[in-house]
């Protein structure tokens, strides 16, 4: 007697298997890259409203969709990092669930039963999408992923059924997707190709032609439009300041390393050993496989049809990466990250192409095993990535190891190196990281942390002279080197009973907090200035500054009233 597994309970095994391999990142904790901005922005302190979130011009990038989950874990569980890590791996699992509808969709799937759980197992246990997964910030590609592979599966029961309702839901979908992560924008020309290209006979030719033109094409120009206008209302909202900014106006030839980047991708796909969260350069020789890719691309989706759609809107889906590698949008020029959605299209596809040439060489009956082979390979690498993201500090050193002219990786790695005492390790560290080619904000928080280190072990006058040398002058000094010297300066007015030197000591902490002011505009600065003005009996300083900081402080700040009232008290003119 045959046994026989039935489809439902093979599709819960197969999610089971994936549960197995992905559970432990539940107790991972944020890691040290964005994780942390995240928590602070949205975190117990943060003054994000609703209206914020959903607002363009309000971030960096344009994701209210990520805006509003994070907004979310705010309320919901205090950002705690282990629901957030199970937000991300419910919708991978989404997103597995999609991959499997999509691939039962496929005429191979017919003949092989197999094939749609194959490819949900492929998809939610490959490798590269390990760091969307495991990374709470990873969660753009992960949340986009979703609503792409559905709107692409409603696209494709569209065109099969002639459905106008199922055809207005994917672009709808699609649209939303675009609030997630700007890249679900490739679904535009990846529906047009499968409008093109996607094999129907139906029963009435010109019928169904002016149906396609109605709801399939026009929806495309109209979604076209509505995006672009969306993108210039955030770069009209974002004064500059966002990524649709820096990409309008980079000057840098988004052509010179596209083939080379399209190269490194497309390897990674289907080859993603070694895995790397920070990339930060690539061989030259992956322009010449960059090449050849697009070549067979070309080549695949005039010979094999549907296999060959699939494959195409993989390295659709990749052009907006070749884009970020090519400006300084990101902190890395690469990411695995970026490889999510286009896994989905180019497992589904290479099955059905692999199916499709064993079959060809009467091999079909291998099929099954090598599949099987590939899904447990990949299942034990990205089991073992999971272990990895679970510890920061190893995670950390496999950057650092893999790519040793990173200064961010470098620096982090300085900074958990002190926190564990290895002083000596971590002041190499941040001496390397100073000598790599780093953005200016990076170089500004190696230097801290390089004062950081001279200052250990210090007596208050050696630290003091130490910061005034690092500095220079105040007017021109770094904030976080002056916020740093008012901290000792403090502690000193407090240790020091002498009346005299407490007068010098508040002379240099207002003199600081005078250029702070100035520098970030804080009116708490004009508060603590007014506060040791009132310490050493200098009255009349202490109403000046106290009136300053009523006048210039937010109506929601805690010392505007005491700063009014006290300033009337003092007698401020």
């Amino acid at each position: 007697m045959k046994f026989t597994v039935r489809p439902g309970l093979k599709l819960a095994l197969t999610l089971l298997f994936i549960l197995a391999v992905y559970f432990q990142t539940i107790h991972n904790p944020f890691s040290r890259f964005d994780d942390p901005f995240i928590v602070e922005h949205y975190g117990i302190n943060s003054t994000i409203s609703f209206l914020d979130v959903i607002t363009p011009g309000s971030g960096f990038y344009y994701r209210p969709l990520i805006n509003l989950s994070y907004w979310l874990d705010s309320r919901l569980w205090a950002m705690d990092a282990t629901f957030m890590h199970l937000e991300n791996i419910i919708v991978h699992f989404a997103n597995v669930l999609l991959v499997f509808l999509i691939a039962s969709l496929l005429p191979v799937s017919s003949k092989t039963k197999s094939v749609p759980f194959l490819a949900a197992l492929l998809f939610g246990l490959h490798p590269i999408n390990s760091e969307s997964v495991n990374w709470i910030a990873g969660r753009t590609d992960v949340f986009a992923g979703f609503f792409v592979l559905l709107a692409f599966y409603c696209l494709i029961r569209a065109i099969q059924e002639q459905s106008s309702r199922r055809a207005f839901f994917a672009f709808a979908v699609a649209f939303a997707g675009t609030l997630a992560k700007e890249t679900a924008i490739m679904f535009i020309p990846a529906a047009l190709l499968a409008v093109s290209f996607w094999p129907v006979v139906p029963q009435d030719v010109s019928r169904y032609k002016i149906w396609r033109t109605r709801f399939l094409l026009v929806p495309i120009v109209v979604s076209s439009c509505l995006i672009v206008a969306i993108l210039v209302m955030v770069y009209v909202r974002g004064h500059g300041n966002n990524a649709v900014s820096l990409l309008f106006e980079s000057g840098t030839n988004i052509f010179v390393r596209s083939f080379e980047a399209f190269g490194f991708y497309a390897k990674k796909l289907f080859l993603p050993l070694p895995l790397n969260v920070a990339i930060v350069e690539v061989s030259s020789l992956y322009a010449i496989l960059g090449i050849i890719a697009l070549s067979v691309l070309v080549a695949t989706v005039r010979k094999s049809g549907i296999p060959g759609i699939f494959l195409v809107v993989a390295g659709l889906f990749i052009l907006p990466a070749l884009v970020v590698a090519t400006t300084s949008i990101t902190w890395t020029p690469f990411g695995e990250r970026y490889l999510y959605i286009p896994s989905a299209f180019a497992v589904i596809g290479g099955l059905e192409l692999l199916h499709r040439f064993l079959a060809r060489w009467n091999s079909a009956s291998c099929f099954l095993p090598i599949v099987s082979i590939i899904i447990i390979a990949a299942a034990i690498i990205t089991f073992q990535r999971g272990m990895l993201w679970r510890d920061n500090f190893a995670l950390i050193e496999d950057i650092v190891a893999k790519s040793p002219s990173f200064g961010v990786a470098r620096n982090e790695y300085g900074i958990l190196l002190k926190q564990a005492g290895r002083f000596d390790e971590a002041a190499k560290q941040f001496k390397i990281a100073a000598e790599q080619k780093n953005r200016e904000n990076v170089s500004r928080m190696i230097r801290l942390n390089l004062v950081g280190m001279k200052l250990l072990g210090k007596q208050h006058d050696e630290i003091r002279r130490i910061l005034l040398s690092e500095i220079g002058t105040k007017a021109d000094g770094d904030v976080e080197l002056l916020k740093l010297l008012n901290i000792y300066d403090e502690s000193l007015f407090i240790n020091t009973s002498a009346i005299k030197t407490k007068r010098l000591i508040v002379a240099d902490i207002i003199e600081t907090n005078e250029n702070l002011f100035l520098k970030t505009r804080d009116p708490h600065y004009l508060y603590r200035s007014g506060q040791y003005a009132l310490s050493i009996g200098n009255d009349k300083q202490a109403a000046e500054f106290f009136k300053k900081t009523w006048e210039n402080a937010s109506p929601e700040a805690y010392y505007r009233e005491p700063a009014r009232h006290l300033a009337e008290k003092l007698g401020a003119q």
